[in-house]
């Protein structure tokens, strides 16, 4: 049993990559989102160019900022 002075006020809980993992799915939507477009987007290159920039994606895939 837990048996504190202080009671607890605050609890954070690290989401992604503990509780669960969303990079398949933030995979699929990247592969759906440039199909329509008509750019391949294969595994191997979700992995060598994620970064939470799609800027920086979209530009280590060779497409053009805008």
């Amino acid at each position: 049993m837990f048996n504190s002075a202080r009671p607890i006020t605050t609890l954070l809980f690290d989401w992604d990559g503990t509780l669960a993992d969303s990079s398949q799915l933030g995979f699929a939507t990247f592969q759906e989102t440039f199909a329509t477009m008509g750019v391949a987007f294969p595994q191997q290159t979700y992995e060598a160019t994620y970064s939470p920039s799609w800027y920086s994606m979209y530009e280590a895939m060779g497409l053009p900022r805008e």
